[in-house]
């Protein structure tokens, strides 16, 4: 009987280095993404009229710890 398809990465590969075998482990986005990505996408998800303080209030709700001020501080105009 031939061996069974392994699920793990060989150790030492590319894939090894880049897998992870628990995702559940993994830190939440906003840990791992900056602020002014999260900004970007929040204006995204609310659209072209979105205001600091909107944006500010949709990361609240998603567990970002920010304020307005900082949600002003990495506005960037160029993506309104």
């Amino acid at each position: 009987m031939a061996d069974p398809v392994p699920t793990d990465p060989k150790p030492g590969s590319p894939e090894a280095h880049w897998s992870n075998t628990d995702p559940t482990a993994q830190p939440p986005q906003p840990l791992v993404m900056g602020l002014p990505r999260l900004v970007l996408e929040a204006r995204t998800r609310i659209g072209p009229d979105a205001t600091p303080e909107q944006v500010a209030e949709e990361l609240k709700a998603g567990g970002v710890d920010t304020d307005v001020e900082s949600v002003r501080a990495v506005w960037d105009e160029g993506h309104a």
